[in-house]
């Protein structure tokens, strides 16, 4: 038994690094091979479904999850339909809002289906894998996780290094949507036979309860309003260079902020999910919560320091890897997105006390100011200073956001 779970744990930590990695890898090889335009259309394809899925998703999955651990049977059940009706209101009045999008910006006028369709499934195989998690099926929520976010990718760019290499060509650009396209609907396709064969049915009728409707859809407002605060500030940047600056430096853009923005994966999977379930647990427990909070705080600073040191170093090899002097022209730009990304990191310390403690509404009100501030200063900055613009808006919105959190904390701790 004892080897068994072993492989289960090794296969889960394999897949999920994997995905992780695959990530990482595709913005490098796209850098390398396609144009630095091609790279900014992917960049405002990937900003604007990652936004969209924030909007359908509703954050109703934060409150259903909290709610969920202290739920058993058919409580869990009726925690889990109401949270499904929600979504499915949700999904109906705002997916087609996405269509609208490549009307305004010429450069996505011939991506309007790929980009709904997108939208579509990673949505969905997304809220298969959190029904997996909360049903605690982790390694079939990992294959999900990989299907959607992982395979395609390595499929995608070996075919790019078969084809370079047997006849001197690439694969159209427009293959690497497709493929997306391909493991959303694999994820999706998987999850329902998951779900089948675990015989977790969640649409019964009885559970349902409007009062409980209402009391999720009030209480996933903050999460909702947080979460789609920060998503939006990492799709309008993209947006405002494009009018700005034009497709090329919005590539440049992405290039730099995918690689930035890597390091809130490393910090979910190595830092935020180990600590964060335990400080959960004992949040009651006064003196050994402060233990471990500030044991967590200096951890969250110590491994935030060091992947800025690392990724300062590495961003040198990788520009060479790329051979596109655009990107190297820019370089500054990467210092500036790397230290607003290790703010923003900083700040999830006061967030997570915040949201422990069940303070949303301070989360709320920061995220909101966070986003207007951005949203004031980085239009006329873009203008202004194109890129570097909106790099110095990201920056400071992040450390204002820094600071309104650490000050609720404190005055609310």
């Amino acid at each position: 038994m004892g080897g068994i779970g072993f492989k289960k744990s090794f296969l889960n930590a394999a897949m999920r690094g994997s995905t992780l990695v695959s990530k990482f890898l595709l913005l490098l090889v796209i850098a390398r091979v396609y144009s630095v335009g091609e790279v900014g259309v992917y960049g405002l394809i990937f900003s604007l479904v990652s936004l969209f899925v924030y909007l359908l998703g509703l954050q109703y999955y934060n409150v259903s999850g909290r709610n969920l651990a202290g739920a058993a049977g058919v409580q869990r059940k009726g925690i889990w339909l109401v949270r499904h009706f929600n979504v499915v209101l949700s999904v109906l009045v705002f997916a087609p809002l996405i269509l609208l999008v490549p009307l305004f910006y010429y450069e996505l006028r011939g991506y309007a289906f790929v980009i709904f369709f997108l939208l579509l499934t990673e949505f969905c195989a997304g809220e298969f894998y959190r029904i997996l998690i909360y049903f605690e099926k982790q390694i079939h929520a990992s294959v999900l996780l990989f299907l959607r976010n992982g395979l395609w990718i390595w499929i995608f760019v070996i075919w790019i290094f078969v084809e370079d290499y047997f006849w001197g060509s690439f694969p159209d650009i427009r293959y690497l949507y497709y493929l997306w396209m391909t493991g959303g609907v694999l994820a999706l396709l998987l999850g329902i036979w998951f779900l089948g064969k675990y015989r977790i049915y969640l649409l019964k009728v009885r559970f349902l309860s409007f009062r409980s409707l209402f009391y999720e859809a009030k209480s996933s407002f903050n999460f909702f309003i947080s979460a789609l605060s920060q998503r939006l500030i990492f799709t309008l940047d993209k947006y405002f260079i494009v009018l700005s600056a034009g497709v090329e430096l919005t590539g440049v853009y992405t290039f730099y902020v995918g690689i930035a923005a890597s390091v809130n994966s490393f910090m979910d999977a190595g830092v935020y999910s180990i600590y964060y379930p335990r400080l959960i647990k004992i949040v009651k427990q006064s003196e050994l919560f402060v233990k471990e909070f500030k044991r967590f705080k200096k951890i969250v600073i110590g491994v935030s320091i060091s992947i800025f040191l690392i990724y300062g170093l590495m961003i040198f090899p990788v520009l060479k890897f790329t051979g596109d002097s655009l990107y190297k022209e820019y370089l500054p730009l990467f210092i500036l997105v790397m230290m607003a990304v290790t703010v923003l990191n900083l700040s999830r310390i006061y967030h997570y006390m915040l949201y422990i403690k069940r303070e949303e509404k301070y989360i709320l009100r920061a995220s909101v100011i966070n986003v207007i501030v951005f949203a004031v200063l980085a239009l006329p900055m873009a203008f202004a200073f194109n890129v570097y613009g909106v790099g110095f808006s990201l920056l400071f919105s992040f450390t204002l956001l820094f600071y309104l959190k650490k000050i609720y904390s404190k005055r609310n701790g």
